[in-house]
């Protein structure tokens, strides 16, 4: 009952950081794997309609 009480997280300020770099790292990581996804798609796309 004493945790549902307290669910004040205190961070210290490294740990801010690292998760604040992991985050960043993360969403740029995703970012790039779209485009990548995005590029093979339409290349596909545009030989698909090119051959036809």
């Amino acid at each position: 009952m004493l945790v549902l009480k307290n669910l004040d997280i205190d961070l210290f300020r490294s740990e801010k950081k690292t998760l604040l770099g992991f985050f960043s790292l993360y969403t740029i990581l995703c970012i790039v794997i779209l485009i990548f996804i995005s590029y093979l798609y339409y290349s596909f796309q545009k030989d698909l309609m090119l051959q036809e």
